[in-house]
């Protein structure tokens, strides 16, 4: 097995061999050989994620933690990527307000998905996450946004009523999204995939 340093190394060599020409590249290569920290996890995870994708396009731009713009497009889906530590942000998710980016994507009728970092769970100094298979993990995300969706339950609803995501898993009243949001098995949460 290379070492950390030289496995980035290589990713990087396969990401620019497919995607020096698709469209924020160049913003993906600046970000990790920039000072922020912050973007530097963001490019490298978004470099492990693609290298063997085809991607069409990257926008990668940070306007706040929360609010980013789609990372990149596979397929015709936008792909938010999350490379959150699990204890300062993916455990935040279920006491925060319902993310202005996520109120969008619910909305605006195109497929997408948020991926997360599972380096970040094998990266942790808990135990508890260290150990998590991926699908422990994605499922532990699931139940942070449920926590969150459980909250004021009405009002997330009202609040994303009528949106293309919660209409195309058949989730028309607040007794329907109150099912869904309650099954963390249900299409509602496919929006969660760990990487």
């Amino acid at each position: 097995m290379l070492p950390p340093h030289n496995q980035m190394l290589a990713s990087l060599e396969v990401f620019a061999n497919k995607h020096s020409n698709t469209s924020g590249y160049k913003k993906v290569i600046d970000d990790l050989s920039g000072k922020e920290v912050r973007k530097q996890k963001g490019a490298d995870f978004v470099i492990r994620v693609t290298k063997n994708k085809n991607a069409t396009k990257f926008e990668y731009k940070y306007s706040n933690s929360f609010d980013n713009t789609v990372d990149f497009v596979l397929g015709g889906k936008n792909i938010d990527g999350k490379s959150w530590s699990v204890d300062a942000s993916i455990n935040k998710v279920g006491s925060l307000s319902i993310p202005t980016q996520l109120v969008r994507y619910f909305k605006d009728g195109k497929d997408f998905e948020m991926w997360f970092d599972y380096v970040r769970f094998q990266k942790s100094p808990n135990g508890i996450y260290k150990s998590m298979s991926k699908a422990q993990a994605t499922e532990h995300i699931k139940k942070q946004y449920q926590k969150r969706f459980q909250k004021n339950n009405y009002e997330a609803f009202v609040q994303l009523k009528n949106s293309q995501w919660l209409m195309s898993n058949n989730i028309y009243d607040a007794d329907d999204f109150q099912d869904a949001v309650d099954d963390l098995s249900h299409n509602f949460y496919s929006f969660v995939q760990v990487r």
